[in-house]
């Protein structure tokens, strides 16, 4: 659970921090639309550095190591891993899209997701009677993530902040590949991941809004913004510093 939490923490940190909106096969109806658009070109090529506000590389990000319990599907185990290493956000993009004064929907697909560590342990029982021991490197991929976001925002004189986050996520299949590993549980993994991750929805969503909703309103209040008219600015001035920046030849932007 604490894995996939992180997953959707950063889709939905990237996604709301920046308001990148914008898939490869939408088409933007308005110069802001169109700015987010080319701002989200940039980051999908990993021509983002130095930018107003700090973003990894899309198509390899590290996270911190996990290790957990689990109990299910006749199985029990320990585990723990290395730190992981993220690929595919690059491949996001946004479906369906709503904006409004002060809310937001959309539906963001990622056609999948991999996650890697060097060295994974596990330790456990197979109906409470078969040991199940293992440890090497290890690789799980989601594949056909569906992400539906939706955020609500208030304002008043002094500030803006998040007051309704809502999410929640789908996914096709699960593919795990365990070097050394027990093979029950990558048979687990394979046949039953979905449901096992799908069971986890509402706890998995309760942590994520834990984490993103303090995170969004500390940047909104970091950079001073108190309407959606100064957040959709913020974009647009960034868009034309970084055009700007390119032009001249520099690629070290400061606002």
């Amino acid at each position: 659970m604490q894995t996939v939490s992180l997953l959707l923490l950063y889709v939905f940190l990237f996604f709301s921090f920046n308001r990148n909106v914008i898939g490869a096969d939408f088409k933007p109806k308005n110069e802001f639309e169109k700015n987010l658009l080319a701002l989200l070109t940039k980051w999908r090529s990993g021509d983002m550095q130095n930018f107003l506000v700090p973003m990894p590389t899309l198509d390899k990000i590290t996270l911190p190591a996990v290790s957990g319990d689990y109990d299910g599907h006749g199985v029990r185990f320990s585990y723990s891993t290395t730190n992981l290493i993220l690929t595919g956000l690059n491949l996001l993009s946004v479906e369906q899209l709503d904006i409004a004064v002060s809310n937001l929907s959309a539906l963001l697909k990622v056609p999948s997701l991999s996650v890697a560590a060097d060295r994974y342990k596990i330790n456990g029982r197979v109906l409470k009677v078969i040991p199940i021991i293992g440890s090497g490197f290890m690789n799980v991929t989601f594949n056909k993530i569906d992400l539906r976001v939706s955020i609500q925002m208030r304002s008043n004189v002094s500030q803006m902040w998040m007051e309704n986050f809502a999410l929640s996520f789908q996914l096709g299949s699960i593919t795990a590949d365990l070097k050394g590993g027990p093979r029950a549980v990558t048979l687990l993994l394979n046949s039953s991941g979905v449901a096992i991750v799908q069971s986890y929805h509402d706890d998995i969503v309760k942590a994520v809004r834990e984490l993103a909703v303090p995170a969004i309103n500390k940047f909104l209040a970091g950079n001073n913004i108190r309407t959606t008219a100064q957040l959709l600015g913020l974009v647009d001035l960034v868009q034309t510093a970084y055009t700007k920046c390119c032009s001249s030849g520099s690629h070290n932007l400061r606002l």
